[in-house]
Order: structure tokens, then sequence, then C-alpha cells
């Protein structure tokens, strides 16, 4: 059976834009597309203000009045930059560390350069006693913990009381 044609068809239900570029092109003055996040968007028929008979009566009502704003426009002055302050050395050495405003971050700064990451442990030993009877009572758990988040360097706070003793 030569020559004999069949015809078939076919649907496909795919996706589609609202309107295509040409389509955007070629939609009345009348018509809009609103656009809202999450939503899918949506064909609509504007509303004219005075084609609506219930907006036509109010269409040439006058502007209500709006009171006028007054704005201080006047320039800040630029705020000063800050400047280290000199602390007198008899000051300083009245000056209990853990008084300042940045005190962890002060200790974190003196630890990580005394007793640098990769120190060997028998300095450490050595250099965490001293630290920690200049630093004065109760520096001990903090100079511990602190060493273990920067170096994970652990120290043995109980070993280093009994010395101290």
């Amino acid at each position: 059976m030569r020559g004999k044609s069949s015809s078939g068809s076919s649907i496909s239900d795919q996706k589609r834009a609202v309107m295509n570029p040409d389509e955007l092109k070629v939609m009345l003055d009348t018509d809009c597309i609103i656009s809202m996040a999450g939503m899918q968007p949506i064909y609509a028929e504007k509303i004219l203000y005075y084609k609506d008979p219930a907006l036509k009566g109010r269409a040439n009502l006058p502007l209500p009045h709006v009171p006028e704003l007054k704005v201080n426009l006047a320039a800040k002055p630029p705020a000063a930059a800050l400047k280290p302050e000199y602390v007198p050395h008899e000051v300083l050495e009245d000056f209990n560390w853990r008084d300042a405003a940045n005190a962890e971050e002060l200790a974190r700064s003196v630890l990580e350069a005394i007793l640098p990451a990769g120190s060997p442990p028998e300095f450490v030993a050595q250099m965490v006693p001293a630290i920690a009877r200049n630093w004065g009572e109760g520096s001990l758990s903090v100079i511990a913990s602190i060493l273990k988040e920067t170096s994970g360097i652990t120290v043995d706070t109980k070993e280093m009381r009994k010395e101290a003793a």
C-alpha cells in the first residue's frame, strides 16, 4: 500500500508566558498586566475613573489641602575621628585589665603575641603561670579558655594551680 499517508494529531500542554513581546506591543491602552510577588501575572482591564459611573462624579473635585512639610536641612558637622589617648605610666600600674571595656580582646591580643599558635608545650607550660601571676587572681581560667580557642593549646588549670601554690 504505497502512496497512502496517514495523519495524526497530538496535543501538548505547555506553559506559556501571559503575553509575548509582540502581543504586548498591540495590547490596548485599556488593558494591563498586574504582576505581584509570589503570584501569577493577571491580565486585566483598567478602571478608567472618567468612564466609571461610581468615580465619574468625583473626577473634577478640587484637590484637598496638603500642609507644607518643613524640613531642616542644616548640615551636621562630620563626626570627629577618635584619637588614642596617652595614659601615663603611673595610671597603668594601678589599672586592672579586667576593668577595660574590651578586656577579652585585650587579653586575646596579648596572649596571641606572647604565645603564638604552634608554641612548644614546654614554653607554654613556663609562660602560663607567669602570665597568670602577672594578671592576678582568677585569670588562669580566662587564659586557658583563650589559648584553647585561638591556638588549640590545652592548659591543665588544676596542675597550674598546684604549681602556683
